[in-house]
């Protein structure tokens, strides 16, 4: 038997709320492993509590002292922390570390992000580790295709192979903005605000014209106006007219790996897993392209969708089957 020790948002003082839904992810994953024989403990941040997501098992309200106390009482196979990017997660990282916890590091999947989680034992976003994707041949880029097209369909009410529209010299470029506030801009983007980002694309490429789109929980509230810049509505479908641009171009918003999923021409400016798996041309202010285009190598780039989309993400519900937990990466990560 192993003891598996979940921590959600503790210590966490800046709206704690947003990691209520956490509780229903870890609970999937808890009750799957206890439906193997193992124990599950939960210390989560009193506002994040959800008593109805963690019934029936061993969860509390907790402080980074019931952490510490739970460490000294017991041995643990494993520490869990959601996202681990703040403050507050680190200190918990740094309590897990002085016990001699491994830690693993969870957050939302991609393809798409509701429903889907991944675990990582370095981190997540631009600190989650580099695994080299399977070779995409035979019946492997077969299943890929197929589900591919599929989740296209599916998820983004659109068939894969992207834009529709034949490439003129004046692109045509989409940019998801991002949440100024997010760890994603505050520490991996070379840009510090969406404006910065807006400008340097505007004085850039004079000759294409972007259509921006605000982000819907955090749109922010000082963009300047640029000639060849429009602002999409944050409340349309950003996905109904991605076919009509000829690329995607952002810092690290999760909606460049989808972008890139669907078949488009993507460019990314900051760290992240696009940059990270190569499925977008990564390019630095300094010395940005004359085009925005996508990634040179296209099979490597297919390969780490592939890997990311079939192997890398699992499905939140079905983590409470233990069935469907020995045939993941987590049999391994977790000694099962």
């Amino acid at each position: 038997m192993n003891n598996y020790l979940f921590t959600i948002g503790v210590g966490v003082s800046d709206r704690p709320s947003r990691w209520q839904g956490i509780c229903t992810i870890y609970g999937h994953l808890a009750r799957g492993l206890t439906r193997m024989g193992h124990r599950c403990r939960f210390i989560v941040n009193p506002a994040a509590f959800d008593a109805r997501a963690l019934a029936g098992l061993d969860a509390a309200p907790g402080s980074h002292a019931d952490v510490a106390a739970a460490l000294a009482e017991d041995t643990w196979h494993n520490g869990f922390i959601w996202g681990g990017r703040i403050a507050p997660d680190a200190e918990t990282a740094a309590l897990f570390a002085a016990g001699n916890v491994p830690v693993i590091y969870s957050e939302l999947g991609w393809f798409p992000q509701k429903g889907t989680v991944y675990f990582d034992r370095l981190g997540t976003n631009s600190q989650m580790s580099f695994d080299t994707p399977p070779p995409l041949v035979g019946l492997r880029r077969l299943r890929f295709a197929i589900a591919r097209r599929r989740a296209c369909r599916t998820i983004y009410g659109q068939r894969f192979g992207g834009p529709a529209r034949p490439a003129t010299a004046r692109q045509r470029v989409f940019v998801p903005l991002q949440d100024e506030t997010d760890t994603n801009i505050t520490q991996d983007s070379p840009f510090p605000d969406m404006d910065s980002l807006l400008r340097f694309l505007s004085e850039t490429y004079p000759d294409c014209h972007f259509t921006a789109r605000p982000h819907p929980k955090a749109a922010p509230s000082d963009l300047s106006s640029y000639p060849n810049v429009t602002l999409q509505d944050p409340k349309a479908n950003p996905y109904a007219e991605l076919k009509t641009f000829d690329a995607v171009v952002g810092i690290n918003s999760t909606m460049l790996s989808e972008a890139a999923f669907m078949g488009h021409d993507v460019v990314c400016f900051g760290n992240g897993i696009a940059k990270i798996y190569g499925i977008a041309r990564h390019a630095d202010p300094a010395t940005p392209p004359a085009r925005l285009q996508g990634p040179e190598n296209r099979d490597q780039a297919d390969a780490a969708l592939a890997h990311l989309f079939l192997d890398r993400q699992l499905r939140q519900k079905r983590l409470s089957s233990p069935r469907y937990l020995q045939g993941t990466y987590l049999k391994q990560m977790l000694d099962l």
